[in-house]
């Protein structure tokens, strides 16, 4: 439902153009039972075949009570024709109707649903800051249209405000592989969707994975990671993700940096720069045991990150 909706928007040049409901086809129903289109009236003419491949427009007589609307043969004005009143009523698409419901189906919490939504007229939207996980990080969710059409740097203008924050996914249709700036990537909604018990919906841990710059797949995960959004370290020996917060984060994010090169003096290098007050490595990670979970001594005052 989800797909197709997009699909029909992708073919539409703006979004503010009126669609008709013999086009919609099937669709028609669910948008309307969303109330993601509402009726702004009916065509006066339609184009009606008269021989074949002949065609002519003729005009057309409303009847709301019966649903239904009718016109004349064009030659043989005696024989009337009566078609459903829904293939020829005028609809506009509700945008805000619309992303409501796509925020909702991500998890958007309503307080950091975006108020300023529109950020390029017809193509480009911003849904609101996700949630990853339990943890107090965010990161933010646009959602693209046409994205192609666009001037690259149109798009890295708006993507390139600092207020939505950094690190986050633009939804579309399709992938049109665009280097965002701030960290952000576009991703295809099909690749991002499951069914369950008939309804459709986001996966969301794909989501939030991909979110803290891990492969979508947990198959392609490596041993080993850290993402300074979270907090959260994985490392060889540990079952799961540990989330660190505050000033444990930052001294991770040290030795996660530095885990290539010499190990790190706390006093001389981790103290200062993680903004610790603690006058030891063990009392800032909360005790001796726990530290040397992740942490582990080299020599004297010097430490690095646990390797096994």
């Amino acid at each position: 439902m989800l797909v197709k909706t997009l699909q029909r928007l992708e073919q539409l040049p703006g979004v503010d153009r009126t669609l008709i409901g013999s086009t919609l086809a099937e669709l028609r129903q669910t948008l309307f039972d969303q109330g993601w289109i509402v009726p702004i009236g009916y065509l006066s003419h339609v184009d009606v075949e008269v021989w074949d491949e002949v065609r002519e427009e003729v005009e057309v007589e409303i009847d709301e009570a019966a649903s239904l609307y009718r016109y004349p043969h064009p030659h043989q004005r005696r024989v009337i024709f009566s078609r459903p009143l829904t293939d020829i009523t005028r609809y506009r698409f509700q945008l805000d109707a619309f992303f409501d419901r796509v925020a909702q189906m991500l998890g958007i919490e309503p307080r950091f649903a975006g108020r300023r939504r529109c950020l390029i007229g017809h193509h480009l939207w911003y849904l609101g800051d996700l949630r990853i996980g339990s943890s107090h990080a965010f990161a933010p969710v646009f959602f693209g249209r046409r994205l192609k059409a666009l001037p690259a740097e149109q798009i890295t203008t708006a993507l390139s405000d600092l207020a939505f924050g950094t690190g986050g996914v633009v939804l579309a249709l399709t992938d049109p592989k665009l280097a965002l700036p701030n960290g952000h990537q576009v991703r295809a909604v099909k690749d991002l969707l499951v069914v369950e018990d008939g309804v459709e919906q986001f996966d969301l841990p794909v989501l939030e994975r991909i979110l803290v710059g891990l492969p979508a797949d947990p198959a392609d995960e490596p041993e080993e990671w850290f993402d300074a959004k979270t907090g959260r370290l994985q490392l060889k020996h540990l079952e799961a993700p540990v989330m660190f917060e505050g000033i444990q984060a930052k001294i991770i994010e040290l030795f996660w940096k530095a885990q290539d090169g010499a190990p790190l003096s706390w006093t001389a290098e981790v103290k200062g720069r993680s903004g610790s007050v603690a006058p030891t490595l063990d009392k800032a990670m909360g005790g001796k045991e726990r530290r040397e979970l992740f942490i582990e001594i080299v020599t004297r005052g010097k430490y690095r990150l646990r390797r096994s």
